[in-house]
């Protein structure tokens, strides 16, 4: 099965997709959802866990991510916000083999 990761400019607890989050734990995927605002927020778990500054690299993201998802098949859906914040659009475009929904077509990042 999948995991499930939200890609958001909302809080965790005011994003509706936390019940899809809950809904894949319970069948057994892990779930993460990352808030892009005026900080960078890491929740799972139906709580916050860690946060970054605005400013992060992708790439931190991107450990994050692997430390609590793994490495194998993803689902990732993307808020339309998360188009403007850098870290948010490198870390799409290391995201390999993810199945991405809002997907923004192209990767301007070069490894």
């Amino acid at each position: 099965m999948p995991n499930l990761l939200i890609l958001s400019n909302k809080l965790y607890q005011a994003d509706f997709r936390k019940y899809l989050m809950r809904a894949a734990e319970r069948a057994g995927a892990r779930a993460m959802h990352i808030q892009f605002w005026e900080q960078v927020v890491i929740s799972r778990e139906a709580g916050e866990h860690s946060a970054f500054p605005n400013d992060v690299d992708g790439h931190t993201v991107l450990r994050a991510v692997r430390d609590i998802l793994g490495n194998g098949p993803m689902i990732v859906l993307i808020g339309l916000g998360c188009y403007e914040r850098p870290a948010a659009t490198v870390l799409q475009c290391l995201l390999e083999g993810a199945v991405f929904a809002y997907w923004r077509g192209s990767c301007t990042y070069t490894r």
